[in-house]
């Protein structure tokens, strides 16, 4: 007597969308090396790499044992053939446009690379902002680290394919790389403002567009935390500012080798500004000088402002800009 079992799998596919988190049906095609497409509810674009549908692949075949296993020892009781239907269902949420799934009991080794990538930038950040704070020495080496960090942030971002986030998310356990984007472009665009003394800050514009639009666009593509996130794509437009800022005053100065003139003046005032945050601004007070028409206040660093008193003579030199962003130095 033949018996015949039948048996029949049925395995879903889904992935879950980074911009709506609404679950929707994928195809399965463990031959093409990524699953592509639109979100059906809101058209945001996913791309699954193969991996993930590796590891569909493995649990697939993880049912075929059991079943085949089932039917070994299951079978004949009192002269009836019992036949039963198996039906398995298995879903894999992925979120759209990362490759990354959010079930998987053990991260992708891919990912493990780019986790590890991220905590490294991120730990970076600390002792190079605390460098350019408290002793900037050699200052380019130190503000060209402070303009590098965000850039590799955002290319790993890039190179994990969403894998990696801008920002943290407490919820959804990805990395990121907020502290490595955050935090050296503000320490950069402080010390750029506290070091040089721009004459016309309307200048600066052309080189901050330069900056700006490409590292811009490429966050607003890449990072899918950005998508549908108003604040967060305000805040990113507001920290990629103040990176081109800091890196165009400093690339236009310290690259500047030549001058447009030379005036010597006398200080008559010096002051402190007492922050409520408990740091302290000290200020020159400077008459009129070349291209500077009036009396006004100048902020400069405390070992020289402890090193002058009222009346004593300074030398103004000031410089076109490599960059065309005029400027000037302050010597004794």
């Amino acid at each position: 007597m033949d018996i015949k079992f039948n048996v029949k799998f049925n395995v879903n596919t889904k992935v879950r969308c980074a911009s709506c988190k609404q679950d929707f049906p994928a195809s399965l095609d463990t031959k093409a090396e990524f699953v592509a497409g639109n979100c059906p509810h809101c058209g945001a674009p996913y791309k699954i790499p193969s991996a993930a549908l590796g590891e569909i692949a493995k649990r697939i075949s993880g049912v075929e044992e059991d079943v085949s296993r089932s039917l070994e020892t299951g079978g004949i009781t009192g002269g009836k053939t019992t036949t039963e239907t198996i039906r398995r269902t298995y879903t894999t949420s992925a979120d759209a446009g990362s490759g990354y799934p959010r079930d998987y009991s053990r991260p992708q080794p891919y990912s493990e690379g780019y986790k590890r990538a991220a905590k490294y930038l991120n730990f970076s950040a600390f002792p190079l902002a605390l460098w350019l704070l408290v002793f900037p020495r050699p200052y380019i080496f130190a503000a060209g680290a402070a303009s590098f960090l965000p850039l590799a942030a955002i290319y790993l971002i890039v190179k994990s394919e969403g894998v990696v986030r801008l920002y943290d998310d407490n919820k959804a356990k990805w990395p990121h790389v907020a502290v490595a984007f955050l935090l050296p472009p503000a320490v950069l665009a402080f010390r750029a403002l506290t070091y040089f003394h721009i004459l016309s800050f309307s200048a600066l514009l052309t080189p901050m567009l330069v900056v700006t639009v490409p590292v811009t666009l490429a966050a607003y593509r890449y990072a899918p935390d950005l998508r549908e996130v108003i604040w967060k794509k305000a805040a990113t437009l507001f920290v990629v500012l103040m990176l081109s800022f800091g890196a165009s005053i400093v690339a236009n100065c310290w690259f500047d080798g030549s001058e447009t003139g030379r005036y010597s003046v006398t200080v008559m005032d010096k002051r402190i500004s007492h922050s409520t945050k408990g740091g302290n601004t000290y200020y020159l007070t400077l008459p009129a000088w070349g291209p500077v028409t009036e009396q006004a206040d100048v902020s400069v660093r405390r070992s020289f402002y402890d090193s002058l008193k009222k009346g004593d003579a300074i030398s103004i030199t000031a410089k076109p800009g490599a960059l065309g962003i005029p400027w000037y130095r302050i010597t004794k």
